[in-house]
């Protein structure tokens, strides 16, 4: 195994570590994840293996470890849409989690995909430096080096990387463009959204599909926030029409646009076009409209 990171408690009431862990790295995004980590041995305090249970003290050093890349790892194919010393953008299918203790996630094929950078403080595995839900596909950024990871991460929190996403919802805005601003979770949210298309469906009535700029970073902010406007996403099981998802279609969100300053000076804006399947569904409810329409 090779060490990712540590930290050194300062705190002096920090807690369990079960607690204390949560998001403390990239990898250990949830409390489920820091017990996954704790329970393989890979997360441990002091050098020793530690239970959920574990109190930690002022000065107590908590290690993330990860284990070599396989050739089960190096066979997994990896989409790159840009790549330099400091960062990358790739392409994450559908049906993946990001990051996490899970059996296959998406961050395994960076460490095999990517070319390792040669920088002095270059990590030794590259690193999402946000996350995309697991049913959404599109493009990720990911951090080669610690540096970029923490001017990235600090990007993302003070709202300067912009984010462009594509979606195909049962309905129609009320107007083509605009802002929904509903919060989610309680907490202030906000997305900009224009229409870009839409057509007669005889199973929804209407389809669109809309680009869509998320001004937070709230979890499933645009899923909710489209099906509080009566427009859910097509395929969203979870907060779609029960009965009228299509079914193992899949969810009909991609992020296909990036634009963000360079750690290294300069601005990088990358974007990919809307998935095949999307204009397909489009043009096969129009032309069944067409078709059968009373």
């Amino acid at each position: 195994m090779y060490l990712v990171a540590e930290h050194q408690v300062r705190e002096e009431r920090a807690g369990r570590v079960y607690d204390y862990a949560q998001g403390l790295f990239p990898l250990l995004p949830s409390r489920k994840s820091v017990k996954k980590a704790l329970d393989k041995g890979l997360l441990k305090v002091n050098g020793q293996e530690v239970g959920t249970g574990y109190y930690l003290q002022v000065g107590d050093v908590l290690a993330l470890w990860q284990r070599p890349v396989n050739q089960k790892e190096r066979e997994l194919p990896l989409e790159v849409h840009y790549e330099d010393e400091d960062l990358a953008v790739v392409y994450k299918p559908a049906g993946l989690a990001v990051s996490g203790y899970h059996k296959h996630n998406f961050q395994q094929r960076f460490r095999a995909g990517l070319q390792p950078s040669l920088t002095e403080d270059a990590l030794p595995s590259p690193l999402p430096v946000h996350r995309l839900d697991l049913p959404t596909q599109g493009l990720l950024l990911v951090g080669k080096r610690a540096s970029s990871l923490r001017f990235l991460q600090a990007a993302f929190a003070q709202r300067s990387i912009q984010k462009t996403y594509l979606a195909v919802v049962m309905g129609r805005p009320a107007q083509a463009k605009g802002r929904l601003d509903s919060p989610v979770d309680g907490k202030a949210a906000e997305t900009d959204y224009r229409l870009l298309w839409s057509v007669p469906s005889l199973r929804s009535g209407q389809l669109s599909l809309l680009e869509l700029r998320p001004k937070t970073g709230r979890k499933h902010q645009l899923r909710k926030q489209l099906a509080q406007i009566d427009c859910p996403i097509v395929g969203d099981k979870q907060y779609g029409p029960k009965g009228k998802t299509l079914l193992h279609k899949g969810l009909f969100l991609v992020a296909v646009g990036l634009a963000f300053d360079h750690p290294a000076g300069g601005q990088i804006e990358l974007s990919m076009p809307a998935p095949s399947k999307f204009l397909r569904l489009l043009e096969r409810e129009r032309r069944q409209w067409e078709k059968y329409q009373p």
